[in-house]
């Protein structure tokens, strides 16, 4: 596991100071975008980190925003459909695709 807020710093400087999904998702520079590169991305980013605003239909059962993109990869990838993300309380806050499914797992695939 993964501390809750980690600080990355170059050349004596502190460059960011997050939490793992921030850096993750929100690097503040190339030079932390290449540090946290190997981190598994399926284990730390949530369903919530990597939701958008719901474009066109949407379908299938709802995600709770705090999943692991790990545990709802199966269901988003085989959906024709965006998928969408609900708060702890039910409420809907967007929607994830297949598409930024993929880019948030394999980001340098470019899609």
């Amino acid at each position: 596991r993964l501390a809750d807020r980690i600080g990355i710093m170059k050349d004596g400087r502190l460059v960011q100071m997050a939490t793992p999904e921030q850096m993750i998702a929100a690097p503040a520079d190339d030079y932390v975008r290449a540090f946290t590169k190997n981190a598994p991305r399926d284990r730390i980013l949530t369903v919530g980190a990597i939701a958008g605003k719901a474009k066109g239909k949407t379908g299938g059962k709802p995600i709770e925003a705090s999943v692991k993109i790990g545990d709802a990869a199966a269901q988003v990838l085989s959906s024709d459909h965006a998928i969408p993300v609900i708060d702890g309380q039910g409420k809907a806050i967007g929607a994830v695709t297949r598409e930024g499914m993929i880019a948030a797992l394999f980001p340098e695939s470019g899609a």
